[in-house]
């Protein structure tokens, strides 16, 4: 009626169980997603086709011989289990069309969107140029005018006020033993050679990337944004990390591990791959650390990725070399204030996950950064200051993407110890860090239960 609102439709988030609950529900038309939050979840035009029965291989091979008749063997890509090899399920790009049609063929259980991953950006704006100049000590250097965020690493508990402090004061050889693998969409050393001094002679890349002509050197990551201020993820978090003015870790060396989109799939070409690169170079085991600045949705127990990525963290953990993983900004679609995607869901006592929230200046855990019990510890992410791939003017950014390089950075330094300061037994690396970690050795609250990090100086 006239001057009455009515109700056209509701707005709810709902798992895969829900929606079929709801559509059976009395007064339900239909469900339909909200397109605008579909783009930014799953890769357009991709999709899982899931066998029938994954144990019989048998009947696996028979349907994969259909669908690569229906698509062609260019467009339909098997997809092994890690855990014990066999066929999981096939990634394809389809039309609507097609999505029916494999629907249709025998031995196909159900067609579903391929999940992207986040690289969870905000906001930023440029900040004023910084002068920075180390001094050489006997066990130390000094940073002076260093970003807060740098500062605040070696600000101790005996200083309460950061405001108090200027300087960054860090160990002599500032990781210079160590090497920092940084999975991404690559990153931009090369334009900005004078923040990225040491790199690595090779880089990895996944099949993807190589057949899409990616280069490790070039970052792209627009994901559609028509806005340049929101490019430069992959520069900013290695450059965090690492970078001769704006990181943690003065020496360590950069290995790109360049994916070419964000999806589980090419996150799990890149573990596969720095695995290999540690078998190949024995000599990097116990002297490097994986961090990446992504989350990967919420469906991998869903997706039967869980069993597959367990096995190569834990892989990866036996070559004593921990990954370090962000906890997640909230926006919108992603309400939930605690840690709720993977991979740092997955975080847990047999599974040490070095997982890292923001704080601002204060050690306050910032509004956006996501909390709760797998939170490993925090770095100020909010706001931090960074180069950008393409301007040698740096910016401002606030992001739990930009505290996670800063511990995987002090990690570095930790592992180029003469005499690292935990236990370092094989095996036994990754946990013993995490435990150091969270100890009053590598970190203090500023507020309770927020452990914020602390370079012991």
């Amino acid at each position: 009626m006239i001057g009455q609102r009515s109700i056209y439709m509701w707005k709810a988030y709902l798992s895969r169980d829900q929606i079929s609950q709801v559509e059976s529900l009395d007064g339900v038309k239909s469900v339909q997603p909200n397109l605008h939050n579909l783009n930014r979840r799953y890769v357009a035009g991709r999709y899982y086709i899931d066998p029938l029965e994954r144990e019989n291989q048998e009947q696996c091979a028979e349907t994969g011989a259909s669908l690569a008749r229906l698509l062609g063997e260019h467009n339909c890509d098997p997809y092994n289990s890690v855990s014990d090899g066999k066929l999981s399920k096939w990634t394809a790009d389809l039309s609507n069309e097609q999505v029916a049609q494999v629907k249709a063929i025998h031995g196909v259980k159900g067609v579903r969107p391929v999940p992207r991953g986040r690289r969870c950006r905000l906001g930023i704006k440029s900040t004023h140029s910084l002068e920075s100049q180390a001094q050489q000590e006997i066990l130390y250097e000094t940073q002076s005018g260093a970003p807060t965020e740098l500062v605040s690493i070696s600000q101790p508990s005996t200083i309460p006020q950061l405001r108090d402090l200027k300087n960054y004061v860090h160990e002599s050889h500032c990781g210079g033993q160590s090497f920092l693998y940084y999975v991404e969409t690559g990153v931009a050393f090369k334009a900005q050679r004078e923040e990225f001094r040491n790199v690595a002679s090779q880089h990895l890349l996944t099949d993807m990337a190589m057949e899409n002509g990616d280069k490790p050197w070039f970052e792209d990551d627009d994901e559609g944004e028509d806005d340049e201020d929101m490019h430069s993820h992959g520069t900013c978090g290695a450059g965090k990390a690492l970078g001769t003015r704006f990181g943690v870790s003065k020496k360590a060396t950069l290995i790109v591990v360049r994916m070419h989109e964000v999806t589980s799939e090419e996150f799990q070409a890149a573990l596969e791959l720095i695995l290999a690169d540690l078998e190949d170079h024995p000599e990097r085991q116990k002297k490097s650390v994986v961090t990446m600045s992504l989350t990967l949705g919420q469906d991998w127990e869903e997706d039967d990725n869980l069993p597959d990525f367990t096995e190569l963290f834990q892989k990866l953990f036996a070559m004593d070399v921990p990954l370090v993983c962000i906890s997640g900004n909230t926006e919108e679609g992603f309400e939930e204030p605690e840690v709720d995607e993977y991979p740092p869901l997955m975080e847990g006592p047999d599974l040490p996950l070095i997982v890292v929230g923001s704080v601002d200046s204060t050690g306050n855990r910032s509004e956006f950064s996501k909390g709760g019990p797998h939170v490993t510890l925090h770095a100020v992410g909010d706001p931090i200051e960074c180069l950008p791939r393409d301007s040698k003017d740096p910016v401002e950014r606030a992001e739990t993407s930009y505290a996670a390089p800063q511990v995987a950075g002090e990690i570095a330094n930790l592992l180029s110890y003469e005499k690292v300061p935990f236990d370092t037994s094989d095996g036994n690396l990754v946990k013993n860090l995490k435990a150091f970690l969270q100890s009053d050795a590598a970190s203090w609250e500023r507020y309770p239960s927020i452990r914020v990090l602390w370079n012991g100086v």
